[in-house]
């Protein structure tokens, strides 16, 4: 009895590898696909190199178009570029030597170059923090072009506010202080914006005050540009005003020049005036004749002395003009007595209508009062020599 069961397990681990290893081989082909019982051919060498060779193919077109999408950035610096196109125009392994290495390389060559183009043109912060970064390596290099150049220009910026509140009017000033006390933000908006808004109202009230002092031209340049643009208001401030100023100064100068020529005629027009008044009081008006009733004066024409006697001849004294009738004998009318002897007769008389010849002396016309008198004491000692002659005649 036990003998038989013991060959029976025997039996059982014996034929237990024959039975389960088929079924477990049924089973895999099931989930395989195939047929229970079918074979698996060997693996085909050309096969696998097809494979491998596609899939090549396929990571060389993917590495061209990374390559392709560095190109295409407007942001590609210059040895980034040349590097890209030197590993397009070259074999696949340099395309992946590029992507790999050479991109990198390039990359910090620009980057290098933008941060000497930031240094160039920054403030002394941003210069600062520029030099620092290319003494550095590449990590130091990136961080400045990533966050150390804003940090650096916010300094800056701070310092070109208070620069422009410095030299800028009350409105300036004023948007300037409201900016510092705000953050970065508002640094920036006053500094692209709010300068220029407040700039122009005190350019504005500048224009008004030059206009309030100015003469005709600068006020006129003025009004032009208040009612312009911005660049208006700033050429008139710069140019303008100069210009219309000078203008004003010239028309200034001719109005004071013609001013004085206008005064200096005038006066020597009264000069010549008075001058002529001060010559119509000293020359007096001529008297009329007794003899004619006022008409024209005729001058007595001189007698020809050698149809004369001599004067010692006749024994007639010739009269003297020391008396009013003296000068009346002599053809002479006296003048307004207002002498200054007391004698009345000191005064210009006027003989035989001519003026300006007094009884001590004469004028212009004594040559001719002098004829006229020796005409008169001729004809008077020829009257006495014939009325002698007439008493001899008679006595005899």
């Amino acid at each position: 009895m036990k003998l038989a069961r013991v060959s029976a397990v025997i039996a059982s681990v014996a034929i237990a590898p024959a039975v389960l290893l088929p079924s477990y081989a049924s089973a895999a082909d099931a989930g395989s696909g195939k047929a229970p019982g079918a074979s698996v051919p060997d693996a085909d060498p050309a096969q696998g190199g097809q494979d491998k060779a596609a899939k090549d193919k396929t990571a060389e077109d993917d590495d061209r178009v990374a390559v392709m999408r560095i190109l295409a950035d407007k942001s590609t610096g210059v040895s980034l570029r040349e590097a890209a196109q030197k590993a397009m125009d070259g074999t696949p392994q340099d395309v992946r030597r590029f992507l790999e290495v050479g991109q990198y390389d390039a990359r910090y060559i620009d980057d290098r170059v933008r941060v000497v183009q930031i240094l160039a043109v920054g403030g002394p912060v941003v210069k600062d923090a520029a030099k620092e970064a290319l003494r550095g390596g590449p990590e130091a290099v990136k961080r400045f072009l990533e966050v150390g150049q804003f940090e650096a220009r916010r300094e800056d910026d701070r310092v070109h506010v208070a620069q422009i509140i410095s030299v800028g009017g009350p409105s300036v000033q004023k948007a300037g202080r409201a900016a510092l006390d705000g953050g970065p933000e508002a640094v920036k908006q006053f500094l692209e914006v709010g300068q220029f808004k407040a700039r122009l109202i005190d350019d504005q009230v500048r224009v008004s005050q030059i206009y309030s002092a100015g003469g005709p031209n600068v006020k006129a340049a003025a009004r032009a540009a208040i009612d312009g643009s911005a660049e208006d208001i700033k050429q008139f401030l710069e140019v303008g005003q100069f210009e219309a100023r000078a203008k004003d100064v010239a028309e200034q100068d001719a109005a004071a020049k013609d001013a004085a020529a206008k005064d200096a005629a005038a006066k020597d027009a009264a000069a010549k005036e008075a001058a002529a008044k001060d010559a119509a009081k000293n020359t007096p008006s001529p008297s009329p004749s007794p003899s004619t009733g006022g008409g024209p004066v005729v001058r007595p024409t001189p007698a020809d002395p050698s149809t004369m006697p001599p004067a010692g001849n006749t024994g007639v004294k010739p009269v003297a003009a020391t008396s009013p009738q003296a000068v009346q004998s002599m053809g002479a009318t006296p003048t307004a007595a207002a002498g200054r002897s007391g004698n009345g007769y000191d005064a210009p008389v006027t003989v035989a209508g001519h003026a300006r010849l007094a009884y001590t002396g004469g004028g212009a016309e004594l040559p001719w009062l002098v004829g006229g008198a020796v005409v008169t004491l001729g004809a008077g000692a020829a009257l006495t020599r014939a009325g002698r002659r007439r008493s001899s005649s008679a006595e005899s």
